[in-house]
Order: C-alpha cells, then sequence, then structure tokens
C-alpha cells in the first residue's frame, strides 16, 4: 500500500511538472511554444487560453477535492491535441499528448482519495 502511494506521488510529480512546463510556455507565449503551434493553424491567443488551462490543471491535480475533475479536464485538452496533430497531418508529434493522456489515467487509477473498484464481469 505504502508502495502504491510513493508511486502516485512520483507519478503526480511528473504529470503536474509536465503541464507546469508546457503550459508556461504556452501561456507566456515563449516564441518557441508559439512557433511549434502555430504549425496546427491554431491562433496565438487560443495558444495562451489553452496554456492557462494546462497551468491551472497542474495545480489542480495537487488539490485532492478538484483532482478527478482536472484530469478529465486536462484529458479532453490531450484528446483535443491529438485530434489537431492527426488534421495537421504530424502523426509523430502525438506521442507527447498520448502519453500524458494515459499517465492522467494513471493519476486517476492510483488516487488514493477516490477509489475505483474494478468489477469482475459475471
Amino acid at each position: 500500500m505504502k508502495t502504491t502511494r510513493v508511486f502516485f506521488y512520483i507519478l503526480l510529480s511528473l504529470v503536474s511538472l509536465a503541464y507546469l512546463f508546457a503550459g508556461g510556455t504556452k501561456a507566456f507565449a515563449f516564441p518557441e511554444a508559439i512557433a511549434l503551434n502555430s504549425t496546427l493553424h491554431i491562433q496565438k491567443w487560443f495558444i495562451r487560453l489553452i496554456g492557462l488551462f494546462e497551468l491551472l490543471g497542474a495545480v489542480g491535480l495537487w488539490l485532492p477535492r478538484f483532482r478527478t475533475t482536472a484530469c478529465v479536464c486536462l484529458s479532453i485538452i490531450m484528446v483535443g491535441a491529438i485530434g489537431c496533430h492527426v488534421g495537421a497531418n504530424q502523426l509523430p508529434n502525438i506521442g507527447p499528448a498520448t502519453l500524458l493522456f494515459f499517465l492522467l489515467g494513471g493519476v486517476i487509477l492510483l488516487d488514493p482519495h477516490h477509489k475505483i473498484t474494478l468489477q469482475p464481469l459475471k
């Protein structure tokens, strides 16, 4: 049980750091982030808005009351990111969004404050 909790907090730390970095570069309009996302034909203001949502999600991941909501909202953003990359024919670039999508699922499943139990099929 204790190793699961340690693994959960390591996973939570990595995921939240990824969103702090990705969201911060977008929200504060770092030229590299804007140039990378402009190839998806997304307006600069929308890129900054997505970055702000990613920053809020990174903070929400650490608040047990909002953790599940933050995971669901960030997962929706990742599905949108995957869709944008597929739509722009940039299939090699869907890796980070796909990885973060699955890691968010791991955060939900390992969260000690919200137990999700799997029932066997009858």
